[in-house]
């Protein structure tokens, strides 16, 4: 494969677990022009932003991780069965769909998440443009890929 296949698929790399170096001293990536969540059948939300070097992280829908609020990869064993294709939401366009993206797990709860974020199911059909989120970590949201508050009922553990 050459370097360019190579370097592209880095660069939407979700977890940022590829990733390459330049030799002529330019930085290697640029933020991505859309802040993006992509949700992943029976597995992960993979989340593409400018929110921290790498931009990209993947975080556990199943709520078996051993490293929540990210995906260690889990839902094989557990043979998570949430949904890539969950009903759309609230689908406007935003005004700017970029920008910073904050993160804030929260003690024994989901991760609250502010900033212009795009969902995609598996499909790539848009299922929610918003300015802030609260993504399900603990695998039982009756409206995943969402924080329902099932976490509290439960006794889950983060």
């Amino acid at each position: 494969m050459d370097a360019e296949k190579r370097v592209a698929i880095a660069e939407v790399c979700p977890s940022g677990a590829i990733r390459y170096r330049r030799n002529d001293g330019r930085p290697n990536e640029s933020p991505p022009p859309v802040n993006l969540t992509a949700i992943r059948e029976g597995g992960p939300c993979a989340v593409l932003a400018g929110r921290r070097q790498g931009f990209g992280m993947t975080l556990c829908r199943c709520g078996a991780s051993k490293d929540k609020p990210f995906s260690d990869c889990s839902h094989h064993d557990v043979k998570c069965d949430a949904s890539g294709e969950p009903p759309t939401g609230q689908a406007d366009m935003l005004a700017v769909r970029d920008g910073p993206l904050n993160t804030d797990p929260q003690t024994d709860g989901p991760l609250r998440v502010r900033g212009n974020l795009e969902s995609t199911g598996g499909t790539g059909r848009v299922l929610a443009r918003v300015q802030g989120a609260t993504p399900c970590c603990c695998g039982r949201s009756a409206h995943k890929p969402f924080c329902d508050g099932t976490h509290a009922r439960v006794c889950f553990k983060s």
